[in-house]
């Protein structure tokens, strides 16, 4: 980025001009986007995964496990990029245990069953769950859509996001079609 010339580089939206964008169209309280537990709580009727947190007993704990068919992600309560997003192994009781006693004494972390996609999505990479994307701007008076986008994640990653190795690929809002090459961080 730093070799190319001034006149390109203004081209680009940069972290910073993301910044001042979100902040110029973001009056209100942005937390139950960067709490995750707040998002589920707000939107809990429109979910259907089952959430265990670390204020409950071990048994709890291994009851959820078996309840998810021991198909479990463990997420951070804040955060973006999809940073310290992880599915543990919880195959045994050996396993179960370390990561109940890890992720209690974290005390940042809750566990959800992990949600299994299917269809063409699930197909182009089974690890993750695959999303679009609809970017948009509420200017007010009704809400314009800025770009679409779909997001697949990489190799093993349980993400979709680009910073978690994933990749991203513009959808032409017209046609609902993917146009030109996907992108990532690599």
């Amino acid at each position: 980025f730093y070799e190319k010339k001034d006149c390109l580089r203004s081209t680009y939206l940069t972290m910073k001009d993301n910044k001042l964008i979100k902040k110029a169209f973001n009056n209100e309280p942005r937390g139950i986007f960067r709490n995750k537990m707040l998002f589920n709580e707000l939107f809990d009727d429109c979910r259907n995964l089952k959430t265990f947190t670390f204020d409950k007993t071990y048994e709890e704990f291994v009851a959820f496990v078996e309840q998810c068919d021991r198909n479990i992600i463990a997420k951070p309560y804040t955060g973006f990029s999809g940073g310290g997003i992880h599915k543990p192994q919880v195959m045994n009781d050996e396993e179960m245990r370390k990561v109940y006693e890890s992720l209690k004494t974290d005390g940042q972390y809750f566990c959800e069953e992990a949600f299994v996609q299917t269809g063409i999505l699930g197909r182009i990479n089974s690890s993750s769950v695959n999303t679009l994307r609809i970017y948009s701007i509420y200017d007010g008076e009704k809400v314009n859509i800025t770009a679409t986008t779909i997001r697949f994640g990489g190799g093993t990653s349980c993400v979709d996001n680009i910073h978690g190795g994933g990749m991203c690929c513009e959808i032409d809002m017209e046609s609902g079609i993917i146009v030109g090459a996907g992108y990532n961080l690599s």
